[in-house]
């Protein structure tokens, strides 16, 4: 069951963004070294990467120690609207001093969803290692995940009985086109030992569906990761919901 501690309510997209950006720049001034995140896509996050473009947050944070990843991506062209590269370059991007060699995206050119995936892991691995940013089990610890989720319960790119809830030892993994999710194509995505493994996890939720679903996780109990992927997302104080809802007394 879910836990009201990890919680924390805001009244519109707007107030969720304004939080999650501020403990984003709280997380990486303090930060001495390189700071890590690995950014979600979809629609829930464009407002904070659009208030973190903002003059106000764009001359008070430090971009040239922010290396930027992605926890998931289709195999589209970059430039492609479905591309999460795209829309993050679109709303935050293109608007911020960030050195070109802190931006990591997923070669998305190759024909199969494995290939793109390993050949991210490989990436991923020569920045860590580098940086000494790795945990005990070696997996890469970032500061800061980004994560959304799905009417169906889906975060990353990790959905409901897909075989990639079960890696254990990989780092990224390739994803067959989902039937449950548009666009229908192949993806890319970080696996459970990599989001677990984070400093930071920040889970944003906004919709009707996604509280109705977020309401079960609360009044429920022996639900899991294979019905609800979402739900194999450690339940620790690294882990926070920020949840658009006006009406907390559902």
């Amino acid at each position: 069951m879910l836990s009201k501690q990890n919680l924390k309510n805001f009244p519109n997209a707007d107030a969720m963004a304004v939080a999650a950006a501020n403990r984003i720049l709280e997380l990486v001034n303090a930060c001495s070294g390189a700071f890590t995140v690995a950014l979600a896509g979809g629609n829930t996050p464009k407002p904070l990467y659009s208030l973190l473009a903002s003059d106000y947050y764009r001359e008070r944070v430090p971009w040239e120690k922010i290396h930027f990843f992605w926890g998931d991506e289709r195999l589209v062209p970059p430039q492609a609207p479905e591309s999460n590269f795209q829309m993050v370059n679109t709303h935050l991007l293109n608007h911020v001093p960030v050195p070109m060699g802190n931006i990591h995206e997923v070669d998305t050119s190759y024909s199969s969803p494995e290939t793109a995936a390993k050949n991210y892991e490989f990436d991923l691995k020569v920045v860590f290692k580098t940086k000494g940013k790795l945990s005990l089990g070696n997996f890469p610890v970032f500061d800061v995940v980004l994560l959304g989720m799905g009417a169906d319960g889906h975060t990353a790119s990790l959905f409901p009985h897909s075989p990639a809830l079960s890696e254990t030892k990989l780092w990224t993994i390739g994803v067959p086109a989902p039937t449950t999710a548009k666009p229908a194509v192949p993806r890319t995505t970080f696996t459970y030992p990599v989001l677990n493994s984070a400093k930071q996890v920040i889970i944003m939720i906004e919709g009707e569906k996604k509280l109705e679903l977020l309401r079960k996780f609360q009044g429920q109990t022996g639900l899991d990761k294979t019905e609800y992927p979402v739900l194999g997302i450690k339940n620790s104080p690294n882990v926070v919901w920020y949840v658009v809802d006006n009406n907390t007394d559902k």
